[in-house]
């Protein structure tokens, strides 16, 4: 199960840990207004939160994010080569988030929990 999970689990910590630290630098180094608009969704990320249920945690906090990186980038000609990264590993959580797994991994997940629960004295 882990040799099927471990790789996106991996690839979500790296990126939700980079955006943490991104965003962690820029709220020590720079004051921030609030948003005079809401932030202007990439079509890439639109439907992810269209479609994500509304009590989401990750949603609510990438949602979040998006919000605090877009004042950075208002009234600005240039963006900071930063705020595109954190914009950057923001997509590559949604992305994570939103692709379930392809089913020739599903079909290895549930014939490994078939497994554990005819070991544990279920019938599957």
């Amino acid at each position: 199960i882990w040799d099927v999970l471990g790789e996106s689990i991996e690839q979500q910590v790296k990126s939700f840990t980079e955006l943490a630290i991104a965003l962690y630098a820029f709220s020590s180094t720079r004051a921030v207004a609030p948003a005079s608009l809401p932030p202007k969704l990439p079509a890439s990320l639109a439907g992810f939160f269209r479609t994500a249920r509304a009590d989401d945690e990750m949603r609510r906090f990438l949602l979040g994010a998006i919000e605090y990186l877009s004042t950075f980038v208002e009234g600005n000609v240039e963006v900071p080569v930063s705020i595109i990264r954190a914009m950057n590993d923001v997509k590559r959580l949604v992305h994570i988030e939103e692709h379930a797994l392809s089913p020739d991994k599903q079909e290895v997940i549930r014939c490994c929990l078939l497994q554990i629960a005819r070991l544990a004295g279920e019938n599957g």
